[in-house]
């Protein structure tokens, strides 16, 4: 909930923000209580194999707002992860 708190400031001056992480976050409902108070979507990457619980946590992170998610789990497909979502992030 740290990381999202501190970039609460951006809120609105951005289109969308992208969290890349493993999904485990120190406190879950701190963290999806922080997000809903969001108007920008927050899009999730998942960082770790498919599957994994933190894959299921930002996924729903990413639900509280209307951001998209996705996984990669290689240093490619992060980057192709990014791209997709910041080229949705035009729609």
């Amino acid at each position: 909930a740290g990381g999202l708190e501190h970039i609460r400031r951006m809120d609105g001056l951005v289109r969308e923000m992208i969290c890349i992480s493993d999904g485990e976050p120190d406190s879950e409902e701190a963290a999806l209580r922080v997000a809903k108070l969001f108007t920008t979507p927050i899009s999730c990457i998942f960082v770790g194999p498919s599957g994994g619980y933190g894959e299921d946590f930002l996924k729903r992170l990413a639900s509280q707002n209307g951001g998209n998610s996705a996984t990669a789990d290689r240093v490619l497909e992060l980057a192709a992860a990014v791209e997709r979502l910041m080229i949705g992030a035009g729609r």
